[in-house]
């Protein structure tokens, strides 16, 4: 088994920390291989460049993921379609991590065209696409658009492998996502348990990546009354990304914001705000003070900060939201209609004989 294999073989474990150090040995290898002139080594050089990158993403450590996909893209191989399609691929995922819609976008569009050319229109390559298409569709506001790439990356799958592929844990996990957003959750919950399910089976109970999946079932399960099963989901899944990552992970912050929700139901605001603070506080660490996703946790906190009698404080935080949303999502998107529901019935207590 080669380094490449064995940091493989401890990525699909859950060990990623271990799997980056393989992947970096093999790295230093394959350059090597590289510069003695050695045939097919560029080719497994970028493969094990988007390897690091990837995991640095799981390891929520951005700036070095982006490094690792520029010297990918700029390694030598021989040409073969499908690895440039990975790092295009890669490198789009990363730039809507980092809040470049509209630059993501494009490369995403031209990568379709190239894998539908090189690879056909019902390959796996197709599918990665597809998938990363809504993603970003969803993300911007664009529904419509982002269930239809789901759909087609779903029906590909399930022709091509039946119906327990790894590819189908992810795409039913972002169609149960989209109908969260979209506000329909008894759609999405089918979607959300399926997920829950093709990843466990494929890597074992007690995963990071099932644990994510549990995080966004239990998102629906919330909106849908089922109270108990989704904090007891949200705690198992925080315990298992505390051990794997650490308390500064992107992954803690989206699960503490969900509990937060649990919080402020109970009406414990004060806990909701501390809560909230804190995935605020990661968040900015991790993306950026001005990256559009933390107009969902600013809006938030403000409802929390409005419910506590401080809606002067909470406009503040709702007209940061609205700037970092405006020109990079729909005008209909839920969460900045929400924002300006929140800021205008803020701005309606600020003004009320009472609150001054």
């Amino acid at each position: 088994m080669t380094e490449l294999d064995l940091s493989r073989e401890h990525e699909r474990a859950g060990r990623y920390a271990e799997a980056y150090d393989g992947a970096m040995v093999a790295v230093r290898d394959l350059t090597d291989g590289v510069r003695a002139g050695h045939a097919d080594a560029g080719d497994d050089l970028a493969d094990a460049l988007l390897l690091a990158s990837r995991l640095c993403l799981r390891l929520g450590r951005h700036d070095e993921a982006e490094r690792h996909l520029e010297r990918a893209a700029k390694a030598t191989w021989t040409g073969d379609p499908k690895v440039r399609l990975r790092v295009t691929v890669d490198h789009a995922d990363l730039l809507r991590t980092r809040g470049r819609y509209g630059d993501a976008d494009v490369m995403l569009r031209d990568a379709l065209v190239l894998a539908e050319a090189s690879c056909g229109p019902d390959s796996l390559e197709v599918v990665r696409v597809c998938n990363s298409l809504g993603v970003l569709h969803k993300y911007t506001g664009r529904f419509d658009e982002s269930e239809r790439s789901y759909q087609r990356a779903l029906r590909i799958v399930e022709a091509l492998h039946g119906t327990d592929h790894p590819y189908l844990a992810d795409i039913n996990h972002n169609l149960g996502g989209l109908n969260h957003a979209r506000g329909t959750h008894a759609l999405g919950e089918p979607f959300a348990r399926r997920a829950v399910e093709i990843r466990r089976l494929v890597r074992g109970p007690a995963h990071p990546e099932v644990s994510g999946d549990q995080v966004a079932l239990a998102a629906i399960l919330r909106e849908l009354g089922e109270e108990e099963e989704a904090e007891r989901l949200l705690r198992d899944a925080l315990a298992v990304f505390e051990e794997c990552f650490g308390p500064e992970h992107y992954e803690v912050a989206s699960t503490l914001n969900n509990l937060a929700a649990f919080q402020y139901a109970r009406g414990d605001l004060g806990t909701a705000e501390a809560t909230y603070r804190r995935v605020l506080t990661i968040k900015e660490g991790l993306l950026g003070e001005d990256h559009p996703e933390l107009a969902l946790t600013l809006n938030n906190l403000a409802a929390t900060l409005r419910g506590s009698g401080r809606p002067k404080e909470a406009v503040t935080l709702l007209e940061r939201a609205l700037n970092l949303l405006d020109g990079m999502v729909e005008r209909d998107h839920p969460v900045r209609l929400a924002c300006l529901e929140n800021l205008g019935a803020c701005r309606r207590s600020t003004s009320s004989p009472k609150a001054r």
